[in-house]
């Protein structure tokens, strides 16, 4: 690869990858490190397999975020459906209502999974891995529009077969 080409890279994509990590709970200074490794990593970019250059850079800071997280033995700051018990004061639950929670959660993520491809994916973006409309409508090459009315629908949809439960 050229440098003319590996400075655009650079440029177009350092400002996603740096934010992708912080996302991922990274510090900034730690990011910094890892989006370098990764531009680094793309000078050897060949169009492997057809992949675009967005692709193999984000599945390269996928995998150096990991090797972080692993090395520095930080635990990933996620707020999840199984987690929403623990937050509660001790004592203030009992095991009905723990038992309740935990089929709770289960009709929630069957739920999720039961959602049409198109609308579970554009969820999942956006509320699993905390991506912006921009984000979602780039990464699927779609308009902005398009991923606002799919996550509508994926809302609905939710709220229409848990409507009973919650």
């Amino acid at each position: 690869m050229d440098n003319v080409t590996w400075a655009r890279i650079c440029v177009e994509y350092q400002p996603e990858l740096l934010a992708r990590a912080r996302r991922e709970g990274v510090p900034a200074h730690d990011a910094d490190d890892i989006v370098q490794e990764v531009l680094k990593a793309a000078e050897n970019y060949e169009g492997r397999a057809g992949a675009e250059i967005r692709t193999f850079l984000i599945a390269i800071l996928q995998n150096q975020v990991r090797k972080w997280i692993r090395h520095t033995g930080a635990a990933r700051v996620n707020v999840t459906v199984d987690r929403v018990a623990d937050t509660l004061p001790d004592g203030s639950r009992s095991p009905a209502d723990l038992a309740s929670d935990a089929e709770i959660k289960e009709l929630i993520l069957k739920s999720f999974m039961e959602l049409p491809d198109f609308c579970r994916n554009v969820c999942e973006m956006r509320h699993v891995h905390g991506l912006s409309y921009e984000e979602i409508a780039r990464e699927l090459q779609i308009p902005i529009e398009t991923v606002k009315s799919r996550l509508h629908r994926a809302r609905k949809l939710l709220q229409e077969r848990l409507h009973d439960v919650l």
